[in-house]
């Protein structure tokens, strides 16, 4: 068996570096260590260090309390390194070196906790190099004694748990006790199983005596059934159970119940949709109105959005402008070209299609005879078809002539009432910005009012009389100024108490001493009758002069009166300065709240001021909805005539004036265009009847035709402006290329306007910048824009909202009250029909309740012959385990008896000077009322026993604890380590016991050899254990910490 040679503990716990602990005497090891500190300067760590390094845990952390607490700290959790060394990244060491030069050495790590990013060092540690790899995990329990398992085992554990404790103390325990435990958990399983199947017969059979079957009950169930089976519901769940009788099962009841509560839930839960989607409904119809007004304000909104928009981009537009003057120029002389070309195909169009028909009928007639007649035929149902349609096309083509002339008609009037509506809008408008101006600086100015008010109040309140506020009233700083200068008195003047209070407390501390020095002085004479002063040497006349002198100046000394009269003049300066500081604050703060009277009188006028301009802005944007309205209507009429008109002004207008004009003219030359065309389709339809009849004679008369057609200059011409044009063939026809011509004439016009228009908006601009009389600036239009865009957003928000609502119920293009109330009627119907479906389920459900008597009949019948038949081998096993565990219980007294030997127990306890009459230990084993085991000790003597907790004094139950532990130790201690550790054994002993115990310890460490390492808060034991065994004589070795984890040096005495 080995003893401990040197222990050293680095950055472990409380120790910051390394603190060695020799126990080596020249050449051999002590065989008693005491360790000396107060409380918190490491006794504690240092046995934490000794049980984790044997252990690789420390007994104390091992409750769930504190495992629970460590995996739930969301921070790094660093129970072993020295948490300043952990900062220096510097890991907690600990080496034991044994007698033998082999040695024990750990080395803390760290892990990850699972899933967090945080680590954990409470855990076990890694072997040094070199370190003896023996399992020492038994050495903590065997061979340390902590300072809180001292009386623990005796004092806080009851009779069972210290049963359940035996494996800490009888090492062959754990085997039988958790034998004894599982076959007592089985007895009690097994007698409560038995109650239980008495308790449940007896039960049955009173229920069973209650229940009264009635097979009426089942007749209405059978109807019910029946009914129920016919409910056309596409949702309902068919009763699995058609018909039943008197004997029907729990389980075919449960069926039928089951699925009966599961159609009452599914009717209910469509019951429920069904009066949600009558609350949107209700929603809908209510908001419809709402919803219809969105939509026309959404509109007036976007348009409005729109102009502020276009407003915006004309700064943009002035620089761009002459830009796209220029190349509008060059892009309409293009245009005039391309209209030329197109103007010169529409001109020859009818000569061209003349003569291309002419050619087409020439070169067929050089075909077979046969296949142009076909083609003629043909051509004379086209013919006629064309006819039609040209006389279809005249029909529209006069309705939109109609239409142009009636608008041309009230052009000038809607012209005059938008221009009239525009000044109105615009008026308004710079009315609204201005009141709105007003209005955000008469609020401005309020809020600022309120929070000078609220400074002041929190001048108030932390009476803050160095805020700047202040210094604008010359009557309120002056006070301040006054506050601020007594208050540094009265910081100076408390000062100077403490310091002159502490000069007092001296003063009166040497005179305690002096009179201390007086008394023995005067003592001295009396007793000796000297004539020469004691203290100072000086000769007198007689020791009596000496003595009245003594007493004449002992007051006088050391000047007290004079410095307590100081302190008072302080106090009292002291009380007169804060008298006079709590006038002056009370003064100060009726100067701000008069101030704050004024701001809160100004606050009101703004309010009221505030309230008119709301008013006015709120009948502005009345006025500006309506103006609007009325603007967008007019606009919306110009659109429909110019989608791509700008500028609504008299040069546009007479523009547009001009171009209706023009249209009209054009529209009424198509018209007698189409006339004529039509004329000509139905003279080519004569022809070709014609031509049929003359067909014998076509053949030589086309080729000359033929010969002729080709030969036209213009038909040349015409073709390779098809050509030059990229025109496909198909659509060189009127339509077409009036269309084309159109298109360039209105994109010419387009570009005529646009150029003209542009230089209007630069002239506008460059006048409108240059007299600056723009009321919106760049910015403030974007803040219009942008609360317009606001409101917008809230529309569509609110008509997207109610629109998806609407869908969700109702299939209809038709937003209205009438469409929304029609299918509530639908749905108040469905929501009838499954009403009526679901009382009629509750009614049956309510019948089915009324056959549970017959079913919970057969039910508990069955329930007692099964219960009645588990009874015999129940009673046969509980008397085999009842047996076994007699057998367990006693194996294990005749254990406790062997281990605890209550020899060495009584003899180590009589060392110790225990209880004068209770001077027998013993310990036996039982059960308690629960059949629980316990453990159970008591002390006494040949006349009675009694319990030692009830009847021992704390240091006697001290005393047997440390019996019991030191029993354990010499009897059953570690094989390989044979030194006890004890952490401050001796709280509560009585001196008497302590002289005792020093006695045991020499025993011990001389007689038995054993090597003891002990600690101690107390200074007056630890000194008695220096002289009782002191290092000079005894093979001891003592230790003294000096601060936190820090070894006195030089701690051997």
């Amino acid at each position: 068996m080995s003893k401990i040679k040197k222990i050293e503990i680095s950055d472990f716990r409380i120790y910051e570096g390394t603190s060695e602990f020799n126990l080596e005497k020249k050449d051999y090891v002590a065989n008693l260590v005491a360790i000396y500190a107060p409380n918190g300067y490491g006794k504690t760590s240092f046995f934490d260090a000794i049980e984790w390094t044997f252990s690789n845990k420390i007994k104390r952390f091992e409750n769930d309390f504190t495992k629970k607490a460590i995996k739930s700290e969301t921070e790094n959790t660093i129970l072993l390194t020295n948490s300043d060394s952990y900062k220096k990244r510097i890991q907690g060491k600990v080496n034991i070196e044994l007698d033998n030069s082999q040695f024990v050495g750990k080395l803390v790590s760290r892990y990850k906790k699972p899933g967090t990013i945080y680590y954990n060092d409470y855990r076990q540690g890694n072997l040094s190099d070199g370190s003896i790899t023996s399992d020492f995990s038994a050495v903590p329990s065997s061979n340390v004694l902590t300072q809180d398992q001292i009386d623990s085992f005796l004092r806080f554990k009851t009779p069972e748990e210290r049963f359940n404790e035996l494996k800490d103390f009888w090492p062959q325990s754990f085997e039988a006790t958790e034998r004894l435990k599982q076959l007592s958990d089985l007895l009690k399983t097994l007698n409560k199983k038995r109650e239980s199947i008495d308790f449940a017969i007896k039960k049955n059979d009173e229920e069973l005596a209650k229940l009264n079957g009635n097979e009426e009950n089942i007749s209405k169930v059978n109807i019910w059934l029946d009914k129920l089976t016919k409910v056309d519901y596409t949702k309902f769940t068919k009763y699995s159970v058609e018909k039943i009788d008197k004997s029907i099962s729990k389980e075919n009841f449960e069926k039928i119940h089951k699925e009966n509560s599961r159609n009452i839930k599914q009717i209910h839960i469509d019951i429920e949709n069904l009066e949600k989607t009558k609350s949107d409904l209700d929603y809908l119809i209510k908001e419809v109105e709402n919803y219809i007004n969105s939509t026309s304000k959404l509109k007036s909104l976007e348009a409005s959005v729109k102009q502020l928009q276009t407003r915006k981009s004309n700064y943009l537009n002035l620089r761009k402008s002459k830009e796209l003057e220029s190349q509008i120029l060059k892009e309409i002389e293009i245009l005039k070209v391309k209209i030329g070309d197109y103007h010169f195909l529409l001109n020859h169009l009818d000569n061209y299609l003349l003569d291309v028909e002419k050619i087409n009928q020439l070169r067929l007639v050089e075909q077979t005879l046969l296949k142009e007649n076909s083609k003629f035929l043909e051509y004379k149902k086209y013919a006629q078809n064309s006819i039609i349609n040209f006389n279809e096309s005249l029909l529209k083509h006069n309705s939109v002539l109609s239409d142009k002339k009636s608008k041309e008609k009230d052009l000038q009037k809607v012209f005059s009432e938008f221009e009239s509506t525009y000044d109105n809008l615009e008026k308004r408008k710079q009315e609204l910005i201005e009141f709105k101006e007003h209005f955000e600086k008469n609020n401005k100015k309020i809020n600022e009012l309120q929070e000078l008010n609220q400074s002041y109040s929190l001048i108030i309140d932390k009476k803050n009389f160095s805020n700047t506020l202040l210094n604008a009233n010359i009557d309120i700083k002056a006070s301040c100024d006054e506050f601020e200068i007594i208050t540094n008195k009265l910081i100076d003047f408390n000062s100077k108490l403490t310091s002159e209070k502490n000069e007092l407390n001296t003063l009166l501390s040497f005179n305690d001493d002096l009179d201390k020095v007086i008394m023995y002085g005067k003592g001295y004479l009396i007793k000796t009758e000297s004539s020469d002063c004691p203290l100072c040497k000086t000769t007198f006349n007689s020791f009596q002069e000496i003595l009245s002198k003594i007493d004449l100046e002992r007051l006088g000394a050391l000047k007290i009166v004079e410095q307590q009269k100081i302190v008072d003049d302080i106090e009292r300066e002291i009380k007169d300065l804060t008298s006079k500081s709590a006038e002056i604050e009370k003064s100060i703060i009726s100067k701000i709240n008069i101030e704050r009277t004024k701001l809160i009188d100004e606050i009101s006028s703004l309010q009221e001021t505030k309230n008119k301009l709301s008013t006015k802005i709120i009948d502005c944007e009345k006025s500006i909805k309506s103006l609007s309205f009325d603007f967008n209507e007019h606009l919306t009429f110009f659109k429909e005539i110019d989608s791509t008109l700008l500028v609504i002004d008299n040069n546009n207008i007479k523009i547009i004036e001009k171009n209706i004009k023009e249209e009209i003219i054009k529209l009424s030359e198509k018209e007698n265009r189409l006339k004529i065309i039509i004329e000509k389709k139905e003279a080519q339809l004569k022809a070709i009847n014609l031509k049929l009849i003359e067909n014998s004679s076509v053949i030589e008369t086309n080729k000359n035709n033929l010969e002729y057609i080709e030969a036209q200059e213009y038909l040349k011409r015409f073709e390779s402006l098809i050509l030059l044009l990229n025109i496909d063939n198909s659509n060189v026809n009127i339509e077409y290329l009036n269309r084309i011509i159109k298109e360039f004439e209105e994109n010419l016009k387009e570009k005529s306007a646009k150029n003209n228009e542009i230089s209007v908006i630069v002239r506008d601009f460059l006048e409108v910048l240059e007299s600056e009389e723009l009321k919106i600036s760049e910015p403030n239009i974007d803040g219009e824009i942008s609360n317009s865009e606001s409101q917008i957003k809230l529309f569509k928000d609110f008509l997207e909202n109610y629109l998806a609502r609407f869908n969700k119920y109702i299939n209809s293009e038709t937003i209205s009250s009438d469409v929304i109330s029609d299918f509530i009627k639908n749905i108040n119907s469905e929501h009838e029909k499954l009403t009526n479906l679901k009382n009629e389920l509750n009614s049956f459900g309510i019948d089915l309740e009324l056959i549970k008597d017959n079913v919970i009949a057969n039910d508990l019948s069955n329930g007692i012959l099964e219960l009645e038949s588990e009874i015999p081998p129940l009673i046969r096993t509980t008397e085999k385990v009842s047996s076994v565990r007699k057998d367990c219980m006693e194996y294990i007294q005749t254990g406790i008896n062997d281990y605890f030997n209550k020899d060495v127990i009584n003899l180590i306890y009589g060392r110790i000077e225990p209880h004068p009459k209770l001077t027998k230990i013993d310990f036996f084993t039982d059960f308690n009322d629960r059949g629980e085991p316990r453990l159970l000790i008591t002390t006494g003597n040949e006349e009675g026993q009694v319990n030692p907790i009830l009847f021992l004094s704390a240091g006697q139950v001290n005393v047997l604890s440390l019996s019991i532990f030191l029993a354990r130790c010499f009897e059953y201690g570690n094989k390989e380590i044979e030194t006890i550790f004890m952490d401050d054994p001796i709280q509560n002993l009585s001196d008497i016991n302590v002289l005792s115990f020093i006695d045991l310890l020499r025993t011990l460490i001389t007689e038995q050899n054993k090597q003891i390492i002990i600690s101690t808060h107390d200074e007056k034991f630890f000194k008695l254990l220096q002289n009782k065994l002191p290092e000079q004589y005894c093979n001891t070795k003592y230790f003294e910490f000096e601060s936190m984890g820090k070894l006195r040096a030089n701690t051997i005495i």
